[in-house]
């Protein structure tokens, strides 16, 4: 998938945003029409794209999960003004407005996220307005890799129980509605970008087994995450491979291009 590097436009003002996704371990290829509407989003509305594709299979996808956060203070720290990541599996609908409307919900908002079927943020979709505060906020996200959490924040896995962790003692999280990250079934008409996870996959995947169809993109199974346990020794060893993982990334995040 080829970056698109023009930067869009606001009046006076011109900013350089950011939208990407990891695409390791084989997602690129069984998400790649949720991926294509990705691009085409960020083709629209003048966005770099960026998907990460490599190492692939070299990693688990412990460590995978983890790498959103690294690429996310990758691209904050080169500059660019707006980020959007968005999960491989999260498909953006062809009448997405363009992400200005979503940090209209709050001018001072750094960081903004929708709640999953648990109350709890989802961090498969995520937009951040660059500042020093959001900066902060992915910084102690990453920081704490490998670290105890909250057993109101767990979520068995990866980095999204640090992310709710994070949100819920800095306070710096603005909700945005779940039409631009929705899992719940069946779809709503109003959504802008769909999550094929959770309800919205179970329900999918049900759906599919019923009919006797063929298993289409919307409704393969997602490759097995290797959950690693909380042995001291486990945290030690994904710190370690997730720090080698956020160095070998590629391809890289591409440098601001502005008019």
């Amino acid at each position: 998938m080829d970056c698109v590097l023009r930067p869009v436009s606001h009046g006076w003002n011109c900013e350089a945003v950011l939208v990407y996704t990891i695409g390791l371990n084989g997602y690129i290829d069984r998400y790649d029409d949720y991926v294509r509407s990705q691009h085409e989003y960020a083709k629209r509305n003048g966005y770099a794209y960026l998907v990460v594709t490599e190492p692939s299979w070299k990693y688990g996808a412990s460590e995978a999960s983890w790498l959103k956060i690294a690429v996310m203070n990758d691209a904050l720290a080169d500059g660019y003004d707006r980020v959007a990541y968005i999960d491989c599996d999260a498909e953006v609908l062809p009448f997405a407005p363009p992400i200005d409307s979503v940090f209209g919900i709050d001018s001072r908002g750094d960081v903004f996220m929708a709640r999953g079927h648990s109350g709890r943020f989802n961090a498969g979709v995520i937009f951040v307005r660059n500042s020093l505060l959001s900066r902060r906020f992915f910084e102690a996200i990453w920081n704490n890799i490998g670290t105890p959490l909250d057993p109101a924040d767990d979520v068995g896995w990866g980095e999204n129980g640090h992310v709710i962790q994070a949100a819920r003692r800095m306070g710096c999280v603005t909700e945005m509605p779940s039409s631009w990250n929705n899992t719940a079934w069946p779809p709503s008409r109003s959504e802008f970008i769909r999550h094929h996870t959770g309800q919205l996959q179970n329900a999918e995947e049900n759906q599919t087994a019923q009919a006797g169809t063929i298993v289409g993109p919307s409704v393969r199974s997602k490759p097995t995450a290797d959950r690693l346990t909380t042995r001291p020794e486990d945290s030690a060893l994904l710190i370690q491979r997730t720090h080698l993982l956020a160095a070998e990334y590629s391809p890289r995040v591409p440098i601001p291009q502005r008019r």
